[in-house]
């Protein structure tokens, strides 16, 4: 997933760790400075079977962050929030298993 802060020529790359058609959750370095509230232009890429096609989503858009918290070994979460929605769902044919990991 890479973010570009508005009025901002540097993109910034995080590693996705949650995604649904409402949200994403990214971590970044501690170093790297977003603020909740920030309008952010996000991209990001992710797999997807849906209806026994594998497909690869390609997501360009603006997003709000809505969240930035500390996750240890000099990261941070941050949780933006997409409006509109996204218009379809990023599970696809996954099912979760147990203890919520989702499975193809």
């Amino acid at each position: 997933m890479r973010y570009q802060r508005d009025a901002d020529p540097h993109v910034t790359a995080g590693r996705m760790v949650d995604l649904s058609e409402n949200a994403a959750a990214f971590l970044i370095a501690e170093d790297n400075h977003v603020e909740p509230g920030e309008r952010v232009f996000v991209r990001l890429t992710h797999p997807m079977v849906s209806g026994g096609l594998f497909t690869i989503q390609d997501v360009r858009r603006y997003a709000k962050v809505l969240r930035v918290d500390p996750d240890g070994d000099g990261q941070r979460r941050v949780a933006v929030g997409f409006t509109p929605p996204l218009d379809y769902n990023p599970v696809g044919d996954a099912v979760p298993a147990h203890g919520g990991t989702m499975i193809l």
